[in-house]
């Protein structure tokens, strides 16, 4: 039966003659830095997302809760039928630059989303919107998983999935909540458009970023 709480005396220690088992581990950079790049886009985009649904039914002529069904199919059918070729691509990759230039190019397509958004005026856009949105999605998920899986730290991969996750969600939270204030007071059209241009002009970043600081696995 596997112990799930040790002694000191029955810890196993390294050359050091430190335990292993009761070693505190600081998160590396790597992970630090790919948690910030990916929390900067998940702000920017909350600032529409979760209000599409609204959009669609008050804004487009003719639009019903039917859909907004058949818009979120179209998003998650993209998403799921594409990300399993992309990421064997993503597998076969040379370099992780070229892994991170793949996620920022998922970016950019995501961005079409908000832009297209912003100038619908019948369902069909609202269709063509949600499949950029799944295509660009399939295309930054298994990049994103990847860097993150290669660079975790092996001794507490529970514990730093979980920090992204928790930071993420605050960060969803938040620009959720000031979204819908933004949407109040300047319409969709203005948030939709602030949306994609912050995405569009963010799209390198994570590139530049990557390639500036994340050549190493430091831990802070």
């Amino acid at each position: 039966m596997t112990k799930l709480f040790t002694s000191i005396s029955e810890c196993r220690r390294s050359p050091q003659g430190e335990c292993t088992f009761h070693k505190k581990t600081t998160i590396n950079r790597i992970i630090l830095l790919l948690i910030g790049i990916e929390l900067f886009f998940v702000f920017i985009f909350a600032f529409s997302g979760p209000f599409v649904s609204v959009f669609i039914v008050k804004g487009i002529t003719g639009a019903t809760v039917s859909i907004v069904g058949i818009a979120a199919m179209i998003f998650l059918v993209t998403k799921s039928t594409l990300q399993i070729p992309f990421s064997r691509l993503v597998d076969k990759a040379a370099s992780e630059n070229k892994v991170i230039g793949v996620y920022s190019i998922g970016q950019i397509i995501i961005a079409l989303c908000p832009l297209i958004l912003a100038f619908s005026t019948n369902q069909w856009h609202i269709f063509l919107a949600q499949f950029s949105c799944g295509f660009g999605n399939a295309l930054t998920y298994p990049s994103y998983n990847a860097l993150f899986t290669q660079h975790i730290d092996k001794e507490q991969t529970a514990f730093e999935w979980s920090f992204y996750d928790t930071i993420i969600g605050f960060a969803g939270a938040g620009a959720a909540a000031l979204g819908g204030v933004m949407i109040d007071k300047f319409g969709f059209k203005i948030v939709f458009l602030i949306t994609a241009v912050i995405i569009l002009l963010g799209s390198f970043l994570p590139l530049f970023f990557y390639r500036r600081y994340g050549n190493n696995h430091q831990h802070i």
